[in-house]
């Protein structure tokens, strides 16, 4: 693992292969490696920008992501159909993450982390999350600190292109597909609160078992086959460990894949899908 700086608010992470091999084996669709990647980057090296502006880093503030959206770029079907071709242990195609503090408010920041594949320098995804700063006692925003504030924002970064917000409702003529799942204590944090990535991997699992019953999507028939191309998500309550979780699914004209997961009737989260046509 190498770490280096590439600018005052950006920092980036050279990871060889992430261990990608030994998932996409079992399934192309599977987006989970990259995003725990995301997770892992930012993580690490929001915790260095902070210490490299002097504030000292305590347990009792936490950082909670309340939407995110990854675009995934077309070289990542290479990327992936490669590295499910090599039969070696050990693939000399290491990935770059960047991760760049872009702008920050009083409680909340916007954060980017992109992929690079370094061998053949071409860019695998770009991502943005917004992510709010939380009094892990008394859950209430809790404001970041100044410096790290002026320093991210004296920066010129390019804004993240955001898309529109997944939608919030189901259209009253739209066949949909319901599945729960119950949180588990790996899918949760130090506070047993659902971690962000389960809000990508249930509408995941929706779309597999709603394909297994029959019901009828534009996607291939074998789901294993298919690669996610976006993943966009807003997440409006939090989850606690045990609790379960509906998702309702339904596809649009264009090709995307709609899902609100809900607790008790009350909404907890919005997330989009769409996936790479088979060529």
């Amino acid at each position: 693992m190498e770490v280096s700086t590439e600018s005052p608010n950006t920092e980036c992470i050279q990871l060889n292969n992430l261990g990608f091999h030994r998932f996409f084996n079992h399934g192309f669709c599977n987006p989970m490696p990259w995003v725990k990647a995301i997770q892992f980057t930012w993580s690490l090296l929001f915790l260095k920008l902070i210490k490299k502006v002097g504030h000292k880093v305590t347990t009792d503030v936490g950082l909670f992501t309340i939407r995110e959206e990854i675009q995934f770029m077309p070289s990542v079907v290479d990327y992936i159909k490669y590295m499910t071709s090599c039969t070696q242990p050990k693939v000399q195609k290491p990935v770059k993450m960047f991760f760049t503090a872009a702008s920050v408010g009083k409680t909340s920041s916007i954060f980017h982390v992109d992929a690079l594949d370094s061998r053949d320098k071409k860019i695998l995804f770009k991502s943005g999350m917004a992510v709010v700063s939380v009094d892990r006692n008394t859950r209430r925003p809790t404001p970041l600190p100044a410096t790290f504030k002026t320093m991210v924002n004296s920066q010129k970064t390019p804004p993240f292109q955001w898309t529109d917000l997944p939608l919030k409702s189901i259209p009253t003529d739209a066949a949909t597909f319901s599945w729960n799942g119950r949180v588990m204590i790996t899918d949760t944090d130090a506070n047993g609160h659902a971690n962000h990535s389960l809000f990508v991997l249930l509408p995941l699992e929706c779309v597999s078992r709603a394909m297994a019953h029959g019901f009828s999507t534009t996607l291939d028939k074998n789901f294993t086959q298919c690669i996610v191309k976006k993943i966009s998500f807003l997440i409006v309550s939090e989850v606690t460990l045990g609790q379960t979780i509906k998702t309702q699914m339904w596809q649009t004209n264009d090709g995307l894949f709609h899902f609100i997961l809900s607790v008790n009737d009350k909404h907890a989260a919005y997330v989009t899908l769409s996936f790479f046509l088979k060529s």
